[in-house]
Order: C-alpha cells, then structure tokens, then sequence
C-alpha cells in the first residue's frame, strides 16, 4: 500500500502510469521503498495512550473524528451536552441541512462515528489540559485522567447574553444573535438592536437593514 505523496515505484510503471517523485493510492499496485515491510499500527497502544483527544462535540470536533477514524487513529471524542445552539430551533446556512434541528445533526453524526471502532465518546466535560513530554493529560469532571499524543480543541465560543432583565428568558425565541442564523425568519419584521463596546451597536444596526427596514438602535445611553 502506498500513501499519497510518498516516493515509490510500481511493480508495473508502464501499466499504473507513475509519476517520478509520487505514487497513488493502488490496492496491492504500489510499494514504498521507504516502508516494503510495512505493517498495520495497533489502534490500542499500551498504557492507553491515545492518539487523538477532541475536545468538544459540536460540527467541527464531530467532524474532526470522523476524518481522524477513517485515517484508523484511536480518538476519544468528548461531549458535555452543552452546545452552543441548544436554544436553537433549527440549523440555518449549512448546506444540506438548512432547517435541520440540531440535535438531529448530532444524532446522525453520532451514528456515522459508531462505524468507526477507533472512536469512542465520553459524554463528560474536561476540566483541565496539561502538556506532558510525551503529548497531553485530560482531566474530566469526574476526576478520570486520558493521555493522547495529539489534543484538538473543538469547543467554539460561549456566547455573553446581557444581563438585563427578559434577555436570557427570551433567548433563542425573541433575543437572537447572529443574524445569519436568524435574520431571514425575522424579515420584514419590526427589530431592535442592542448594542454595547465602542460602536455601541451601530454596525449591527445598519447590517440588520438587510432583513428589516424597521430597525431602531438601544445603546442604553
């Protein structure tokens, strides 16, 4: 077997059409001068030293262990069941997807990993990361350890709702934050915007014009 940009030759040059300098990727066509005594690497190393830890189960840690199973590394993927979008309703702007709730994404994802033997999820929260000088120790918040060589940190943002009054009760239904998510089921729709740092919400404001010609800007003063 041959990887993708490995030097190599074929047994039969003229008939796989080689390239000086890389090879294909050949059932049984190709060998690597580098690797002829090539063998599979154990998926479980001793002493439970895994090669990938991702932190964070939403699209791109799912992702993320999806490639990494095909590529038959041993991954622990772990999940707290707090995603960013839990107030959400659907999934807008993801192709293939557009009006999915969210939690269906994860349900099919979460099936699409059990092909894998080499990924596992722990539906835990990690609470502290260390470098080792053979790669990285986790820590979870039920006070298990896990060693990997590699650690991917997929946990995305935690979004600051204001702390005023009805704000954190109507999240999700009538707060919402990212007009690209949102912005289309509230077209034509009377809006406001509350905005906060130095620009006070006036980027957000004359963004939201898009979807609303009836916008008016809060700053609190």
């Amino acid at each position: 077997m041959a990887w993708h940009g490995m030097p190599c030759h074929t047994r039969q040059e003229s008939a796989a059409h080689a390239v000086a300098g890389s090879c294909l990727f050949l059932r049984q066509q190709t060998q690597c001068k580098s690797q002829k005594n090539l063998t599979m690497r154990q998926l479980t190393i001793p002493g439970e030293v895994l090669d990938v830890i991702v932190v964070g189960a939403g699209p791109a840690g799912l992702n993320a262990a999806l490639v990494l199973g095909r590529c038959r590394r041993n991954v622990r993927l772990f999940d707290d069941a707090k995603p960013r979008n839990a107030v959400s309703h659907a999934m807008h702007g993801f192709l293939s997807r557009d009006g999915f709730e969210p939690t269906q994404l994860r349900a099919i994802a979460r099936e699409q990993l059990a092909a894998y033997p080499s990924v596992s999820v722990e539906e835990v929260r990690v609470v502290d990361a260390v470098r080792t000088d053979t790669g990285f120790l986790v820590t979870t918040s039920d006070g298990r350890s896990f060693q990997a060589r590699k650690l991917l940190l997929a946990t995305g943002v935690v979004d600051e709702v204001p702390q005023q009054p009805g704000f954190r009760e109507l999240y999700g239904s009538g707060v919402f934050l990212c007009p690209y998510c949102d912005g289309w089921e509230l077209r034509d729709q009377p809006l406001e915007v509350y905005g906060r740092g130095d620009d006070k919400g006036g980027g957000m404001a004359l963004e939201m014009t898009l979807w609303s010609a009836d916008t008016v800007l809060c700053t609190d003063g």
